[in-house]
């Protein structure tokens, strides 16, 4: 079921365009003798930054954010470069429902995210 969802996620992103480039599934990670795996990561070309998306098929819980910190923490630290912004772990945070924090978002990044609208499209496959 997840990697299904991973699939459609990933289809339905590179479709949209408007600035992401996918980066890979299950991006490997390695700080020290720590290795994670990323489900997806994606670059937000006009921002410079990288947006990492885990993917839980269960309710969400308080280790989840921890381990999206830790994530975002290794990316900035192991991927950025002297171009690249942080992953904007201090912003707000999609969890489940995306209208929720569209309108919250920075301007800049609002431009390069899909309405409602077109997600609900995508979801349906039109």
């Amino acid at each position: 079921m997840k990697n299904a969802l991973i699939k459609h996620i990933t289809n339905f992103l590179m479709e949209l365009g408007k600035g992401f480039s996918y980066v890979g599934r299950e991006n490997r990670l390695v700080a020290g003798e720590k290795e994670k795996f990323i489900d997806l990561l994606f670059y937000i070309i006009p921002l410079h930054r990288y947006c990492v998306i885990e993917v839980k098929i269960t309710e969400f819980d308080f280790p989840d954010l921890g381990q999206l910190a830790g994530y975002v923490a290794m990316v900035d630290d192991l991927m950025n470069t002297e171009i690249e912004k942080p992953a904007m772990f201090n912003r707000p945070m999609g969890i489940s429902e995306y209208e929720l924090v569209r309108q919250q978002l920075p301007d800049d990044l609002k431009k390069t995210l899909p309405s409602q609208e077109e997600i609900e499209r995508g979801l349906m496959g039109k």
